[in-house]
């Protein structure tokens, strides 16, 4: 994430206020707050949504360093965590004053004792919405994110919190108190550093011509196009939500990797900020001579001007409707009669939603396709010309490099199918960009798999790792995580002989429906005797809404429902 302005980013809030005098006690519904999400002062990334079935709420607490009431409040603040977390709630605090650092409220949080996730709010996105002007003012959210309580520890009643909170373990109807805290008034902040007013063709379109349009166009994956005004004005709310959750651009890397990727798709702060500030102030079109010039795009399918070689698969493939689908394999002679070098790559289905993937092995002149599928590692690591699943896009290896397809080479194609409850037909093709050079490095592939994986009914996180220690020196151009819908988190790790491991990668919200290559921009190089960890976590329980069935005992397997484990890593040998 960028953090040029780390600001909290919020949905949308309907209808709260500021107003500091108490609500009068009334059964009404709590207003809702739809997600957000923001940095900790230790630079984690934490999203605050309803989607977790086992919280019965979030309580805020808004502190500073500077506050002598944070002080007083928060170690009895610390006392509700303690009692309460065990009961179903998460507590966070939030720092909204201007010109405090990380670093000074890392310090005053230890000196309080204060263990769980403090959250940086500098812009005061999230105090405005929830209509806080103080430090030491507490919120109280329901599991659907409805505003209970807003206001001082204590309230009219002596113990306000406490008590909201025992009427949502009771499951006690309450009404809505709002007021104030206790503390000082948040510093202020730069109103040259908050851009209040935000139009569409001078500030959101650029932001979307660069970020959306890839997909929302017409003839794209996505199921909306974002081509025009009108077109973006109506999905503007949605727009708000996914991008302050981080749901789209869809990008699964952690934060702290911001800027190691040459293919990141996140948004930084003021981004998203100006994207949601937009949606929620009116969806304001502005002047049309504001517009940046048109995005042009390659006509057609492919993802830049037409391949320099087509394969589509001999015969159409019939999916039917229901039942298990077992793998498909059609070999067929691309007819190269001497070593071609690959530039890029792309595998197109017909079908993608049952296409669960398209796998185009190498088989080398002479052998059987039987003996490679029979060495997975082999198949999936030297064997494998290309690939396809959800979310993935082309293959594009880095300047100066390419992929080998020797001479006399077949293809084998892969054809993996999920019945949908609909007939329907594919005949998925590949398409091949070739590089005029012969002198280039040579792109090659490994799979760090591990077969053994035996995950629990009911487990939320079922752990796995695997590794492979290296054996000559090389240098990682790319990293791709594979699960199925039971995947949770995924991390690749460099460990060097007597040194700490290193994080090359973590996912830590795997997402079965976007499988993309994590590229380096600056190829990590590693030596002989350096190891590459793998670990995995499934999470096999109810609240996974992925998950097919939380009752089953789940092991390696082929198909959707069953699971895998295995860490591609794509790499050049250093002569």
């Amino acid at each position: 994430m960028g953090k040029s302005s780390p600001a909290w980013i919020l949905s949308s809030v309907m209808g709260l206020s500021a107003s500091t005098g108490m609500a009068a006690n009334r059964p009404v519904e709590p207003e809702i707050v739809l997600p957000f999400s923001g940095d900790t002062t230790r630079g984690e990334h934490y999203v605050v949504s309803p989607e977790d079935d086992h919280l019965l709420g979030t309580v805020l607490f808004f502190l500073s360093s500077h506050c002598d009431e944070s002080r007083r409040l928060g170690e009895e603040w610390v006392g509700l965590c303690e009692a309460y977390q065990e009961e179903g709630f998460q507590f966070l605090g939030i720092n909204s004053n201007a010109g405090e650092n990380e670093e000074q409220i890392r310090e005053f949080t230890s000196t309080i004792g204060v263990t769980v996730p403090v959250l940086v709010d500098p812009l005061q996105d999230l105090a405005r919405h929830l209509g806080v002007t103080r430090n030491a003012t507490f919120v109280v959210l329901n599991a659907d994110l409805g505003l209970v309580y807003r206001g001082d520890l204590e309230g009219e009643s002596g113990d306000a919190v406490a008590e909201a909170l025992e009427a949502m373990i009771m499951e006690d109807s309450v009404s809505p108190l709002r007021g104030s805290g206790t503390g000082s008034e948040f510093t202020a902040i730069d109103a040259a550093s908050v851009q209040m007013e935000v139009r569409y063709h001078r500030d959101v379109e650029p932001l979307i011509q660069e970020n959306c349009l890839e997909c929302h166009r017409s003839g794209q994956s996505a199921p909306m196009a974002f081509e025009t005004y009108d077109d973006v004005r109506g999905w503007a709310p949605m727009i708000a939500e996914v991008v302050s959750t981080e749901r789209m651009p869809p990008w699964h890397a952690s934060a702290q990797h911001d800027g190691r990727f040459r293919n990141e798709r996140r948004l930084t702060e003021t981004e998203k900020a100006t994207l949601v500030r937009w949606a929620l102030s009116g969806a304001d079109q502005g002047d049309a001579a504001e517009a940046p010039e048109p995005r042009e795009f390659e006509a057609g399918e492919w993802f830049r001007d037409d391949p320099d070689f087509v394969l589509e698969i001999p015969e159409e493939q019939h999916i039917p409707a229901e039942g298990t689908i077992p793998y498909r394999y059609l070999e067929v002679d691309p007819g190269f009669t001497e070593d071609r070098y690959v530039r890029a790559m792309q595998i197109l289905p017909t079908d993608l939603v049952a296409t669960h993937h398209v796998i185009v092995y190498l088989l080398a002149p002479g052998s059987a396709r039987g003996a490679m599928l029979s060495d997975p590692n082999v198949a999936l690591g030297a064997g494998m010309l290309a690939g396809y699943a959800p979310g993935s896009g082309y293959e594009l290896h880095p300047e100066g490099t390419a992929g080998l397809i020797p001479a006399g080479s077949r293809f084998l194609f892969e054809l993996h199918y999920t019945a949908t409850g609909v007939e329907s037909t594919d005949r998925s093709k590949i398409g091949i960009w070739w590089s005029d050079r012969t002198d280039e490095r040579i792109v090659r592939g490994e799979a760090i798999m591990n077969f053994r994986i035996d995950i629990p009914p009911g487990e939320p996180a079922a752990t796995f790792s695997a590794e492979k220690t290296i054996d000559r020196p090389m240098e990682l151009l790319s990293l791709t995580p594979h699960m199925h819908s039971r995947g949770k988190s995924f991390l690749y790790e460099l460990i060097r002989p007597g040194q700490p491991p290193e994080e090359l990668l973590n996912v830590p919200n795997y997402d079965f429906n976007w499988q993309y290559s994590f590229e380096f921009d600056s190829s990590p190089r590693v030596e002989p005797g350096d190891v590459l960890r793998v670990t995995a976590v499934y999470d096999n329980s109810s609240a996974n809404p992925h998950n097919p069935d939380p009752k089953a005992r789940v092991r390696w397997g082929d198909q959707t429902w069953e699971e895998m484990f295995i860490g591609f890593v794509s790499y050049l040998d250093i002569e």
